[in-house]
């Protein structure tokens, strides 16, 4: 079967990616492109450090454009999937016909009961960044609450700090990062974080936010509070595919989609 119609649901990197490697393997055929954040595609690991920081413009973070790909561009969000009769359907209204689709939706992040709410963060879009970077400016030298120790937790606290704000780090294990790098490892990550003057909270599980229309502090299970000018909550990440519940496109129980060594959901269509 000739392919004459891509799309790709996603345009951050692994679907920037796709569409730079369709073109540069040679194929000519349509290209579609469906994300609904405006400004991808772009870098995420500098949101939390560059780009909060001020140091590098937005438009340093950039993976490039839709035109150069020779794509169009959908800013809109998958809503549904009907794979029998390859249609991709948006919350815009409009429906994709397809030859092949790629599923490189990505992740959302993780919130807290209360959420979302004036004064509380989380950093995964470019427009997170900036907004957190503005109601750092807000804060000047205040408090700042960061739950989950994290990558990005301990990159905004970082960040933060250099700004000169009093950084509170509240984890739920009992040092940030074990699981991942082993406890040796995260034990000298706790102590860079308290060499830069964070306030780290190991084994102190988050009961909610308080403060009733912004954000005034953080309560742990407890009943200590933890003041707060801002909080950033970054306590991980899902899976983006709620949209295909009902699709019979297979997912696991954390949403993830159930693929085969070639990453094929089904090799006729989904990839």
């Amino acid at each position: 079967m000739s392919v004459d119609r891509v799309v790709i649901v996603g345009a951050s990197v692994a679907g920037s990616r796709v569409a730079a490697g369709l073109r540069d393997a040679g194929y000519t055929g349509s290209l579609a492109l469906v994300d609904p954040d405006p400004d991808a595609p772009y870098d995420r690991p500098p949101l939390s450090k560059q780009v909060l920081s001020g140091d590098w413009d937005p438009e340093r973070v950039s993976l490039g454009s839709a035109e150069q790909w020779e794509a169009r561009r959908h800013v809109a969000a998958a809503t549904s999937l009907d794979p029998a009769l390859r249609v991709l359907r948006l919350d815009s209204g409009e429906e994709l016909p397809y030859d092949r689709l790629v599923l490189a939706c990505g992740a959302l992040p993780r919130t807290l009961p209360g959420m979302p709410r004036p004064g509380v963060h989380v950093v995964r879009t470019l427009a997170d960044s900036l907004r957190l970077r503005d109601d750092l400016d807000r804060i000047g030298t205040g408090k700042l609450v960061i739950v989950g120790g994290g990558f990005v937790g301990a990159e905004v606290a970082s960040t933060a700090r250099a700004r000169g704000i009093g950084v509170t780090l509240v984890e739920a294990a009992a040092t940030p990062l074990a699981g991942l790098l082993g406890e040796e490892a995260a034990a000298e990550l706790a102590l860079l974080h308290a060499d830069n003057g964070v306030r780290l909270l190991g084994g102190a599980p988050v009961a909610g936010l308080v403060g009733d229309l912004e954000v005034t502090g953080v309560r742990l299970l407890d009943g200590t509070t933890l003041p707060a000018d801002a909080v950033v909550v970054g306590v991980g990440v899902r899976p983006a595919t709620d949209w295909l519940a009902g699709s019979g496109i297979p997912l696991d129980a954390d949403g993830g989609v159930l693929c085969d060594e070639h990453c094929a959901v089904d090799a006729d269509r989904t990839v």
